[in-house]
Order: C-alpha cells, then sequence, then structure tokens
C-alpha cells in the first residue's frame, strides 16, 4: 500500500463506502477488500468508541493496539488475514502521531540524555524501525500461508503470554 491508498480507505471507511480495490502484489493482481457493506451494513459511532477504547487500553497498559484491534475486527466480519492486515495498517498513523506527541512534549526537557528527539531515543528508533520493517515481511508472509484455526491459536498463545508477563512482573 501507499500512503495514499490508506488515506483514500480510511475516508471511504469514515464515510461509509465500499473500498474493493484491485493492486498487484508480487505480479499478481488480486482484490483487495479493507472494509465493505457487508461488515458495516450501518452508520454506527461503535467503531469509534471501540477505538477509543483500544486506544486507552493498550496505551494503560503499555502493549499495541493490534492485541485488542484484531480480535474486534474478527468478530465484526473480517478474515483472520483481514483483520491482521486491517490491524498492521491502522497502526502507521497510531504510530507517527505517537512519536510526534512524545517529541512534543519532551523538546524542551534539559534531563533527557543525549541522541534523543523529544522523548525519543534516537538509537532505539532506528532498532526498532528496522527490525519491524525486516519482521513485516515475515509476518505477512505467514499469515498469508497459515490456516486461520493456527492464526487464532498463534493470537490467543500471544495474548496468554503477554498476560502471564503482566502478571508475573508485578510479583
Amino acid at each position: 500500500f501507499e500512503i495514499q491508498d490508506i488515506l483514500v480507505a480510511v475516508d471511504e471507511i469514515l464515510n461509509n463506502k465500499k473500498i474493493t480495490k484491485k493492486k498487484k502484489f508480487n505480479n499478481q493482481e488480486s482484490k483487495v477488500l479493507i472494509l465493505s457493506d457487508e461488515v458495516r451494513t450501518k452508520k454506527n459511532k461503535e467503531p469509534y468508541f471501540v477505538g477509543t477504547g483500544i486506544g486507552f487500553t493498550s496505551s494503560i497498559l503499555g502493549i499495541g493496539g493490534g492485541i485488542f484491534s484484531v480480535p474486534y475486527l474478527k468478530a465484526s466480519g473480517l478474515s483472520m488475514t483481514s483483520s491482521i492486515g486491517t490491524s498492521a495498517a491502522c497502526c502507521i498513523p497510531i504510530a507517527i502521531f505517537g512519536t510526534l506527541g512524545y517529541i512534543i512534549s519532551g523538546v524542551n526537557n534539559p534531563l533527557l540524555p543525549p541522541l534523543t528527539l523529544g522523548y525519543i531515543y534516537l538509537p532505539a528508533l532506528l532498532g526498532i524501525s528496522l527490525t519491524s520493517i525486516i519482521a513485516a515481511k515475515y509476518g505477512a508472509h505467514i499469515a498469508h500461508h497459515v490456516s486461520e484455526k493456527i492464526l487464532k491459536r498463534m493470537m490467543a498463545s500471544m495474548m496468554l503470554l503477554i498476560s502471564f508477563y503482566m502478571v508475573f512482573s508485578w510479583l
């Protein structure tokens, strides 16, 4: 996807339009379904409340919103692969605005170590970004070549691991 495609998709989602486009991926034309009228038949405010709840909960717990948004999107009628892809696409603007927030809120803090831009430690930003770019390729490959049943089990296992970590790190 290009950033223009994502912005158009977000606009069409907010205006309750059907999004079905043909895209070329690895020299193969495929139909990309981001969100359709079958999934969201009436315009309501539920996605806004759910999105706010997911954002609040994930920020308080310090974990990625995908842990909560993938199950929500799956329950809304999307396939597991589409839920994962849509959740990943939603993370792009969240990461951009979150980063800007940390930069702006820490820009005048004299107590920060060198190599920081606001509250963003630049070496960590570089390491996390490079790792994410590399891991995204493998994650997309796995999501498209593994059955939905296995993807559900992988998601549940990840949620359990995070839960155990959170409980036992507080003890």
